[in-house]
């Protein structure tokens, strides 16, 4: 932790003039401890950027631009008429292209308080949906420094497809049963949200004439950079919540955490080289034995009330997680950029 932790003060270092925002992306299978290592390090980050800015006294500054503008949705197509009447009369979800991984997500435009939202749906539908939104406060940022997080967590989790969309699959008992496998997500919007937050990770911030990071980064926000709202996983509801995670005009440093994010296979395949086309990204691949990962994750099934017994849990992993464990490490992206680090 504290060595990737400096990696990512040289990233830092080394792009804070060149790239709005940085991306760290946190792979491995279940039970490998992505989703702590991944929170952690967005805690120490912000924590860090909080203790500058109250240390220092520092004034968050709003600036204008990007001159060339953030164009996020250009390639998309308009949405289909024959599409909204569908999602209308199924809830949101898209049964006739649930399993089309070859589908391109789609746009729809709407005003919202005076401001523009756009939504790219894929075909998961609306439960996976990713919102843009055009601020509308142009005035002075009355924001305190102390409550702007620098880092966020972007998780792949709330891509699931959900439940109702698991219905519509050609064989519904085995996409429920093998949920977490790699024909469960909505890869189709997670990578269209990667080629998103890679375009507005290529902008080049404003120059601000210092050597300290932080007071770099406190002063070189864009006051129309958009908010994008992306969907996270309730375990409660065992389905997506939509637009539950707000990636702000304050986001400088992306962790992306989940399973598939170096996987070979379909759209997976594209978010390696989306993010690495930016110039400024750390890949780390968490490695853990599978008798390791068989109790940790066994324990988290009971813990969660999906099982009534260790041993059951234990059973339901090797039924499925450790499928999907061996599948990714049989499908991983190779390259030397990424790097393999061991967590007990």
């Amino acid at each position: 932790m504290t060595d990737l932790t400096s990696e990512v003060h040289e990233l830092l270092r080394r792009h804070i003039d060149t790239n709005y925002r940085l991306s760290i992306v946190i792979v491995g299978p279940p039970g490998s401890g992505k989703s702590t290592i991944a929170e952690r390090l967005c805690d120490a980050l912000n924590q860090e950027f909080h203790d500058f800015v109250d240390s220092h006294k520092t004034s968050i500054q709003l600036n204008e631009g990007p001159d060339d503008g953030t164009k996020l949705v250009d390639g998309f197509q308009d949405m289909p008429v024959d599409m909204e009447s569908e999602l209308k009369v199924n809830d949101g979800i898209l049964p006739s292209i649930v399993e089309d991984v070859d589908f391109q997500p789609v746009r729809e435009t709407t005003k919202e308080d005076a401001s523009e939202k756009t939504t790219i749906i894929g075909r998961g539908g609306r439960p996976n949906a990713i919102v843009i939104k055009e601020h509308s406060d142009l005035g002075t940022c009355k924001d305190d420094g102390n409550k702007v997080n620098i880092a966020q967590i972007v998780p792949m989790d709330g891509f699931h497809l959900s439940r109702s969309c698991l219905d519509q699959f050609t064989n519904p008992e085995v996409a429920h049963k093998r949920r977490g496998s790699a024909p469960t997500f909505d890869s189709n919007n997670f990578s269209a949200l990667c080629k998103i937050l890679a375009k507005t990770s290529k902008i080049p911030p404003k120059r601000i004439d210092s050597d300290e990071v932080w007071l770099k980064m406190a002063h070189s926000f864009y006051r129309d950079m958009p908010d994008i709202l992306i969907p996270t996983f309730d375990h409660a509801q065992k389905d997506p919540a939509p637009c539950n995670n707000v990636i702000s005009r304050y986001t400088r440093i992306l962790i992306y955490e989940g399973l598939y994010l170096l996987y070979d296979q379909e759209n997976w395949k594209t978010i390696f080289s989306t993010i690495d086309d930016t110039g400024a990204a750390i890949f780390v691949n968490v490695n853990v034995p599978e008798t390791v990962l068989e109790e940790r994750v066994a324990k988290r099934h009971l813990k969660s009330g999906l099982v009534d017994t260790l041993e059951s849990g234990r059973e339901k992993f090797r039924s499925n997680d450790l499928l999907n464990a061996r599948d990714i490490k049989a499908h991983m992206i190779s390259s030397d950029l990424i790097q393999d680090i061991t967590n007990m």
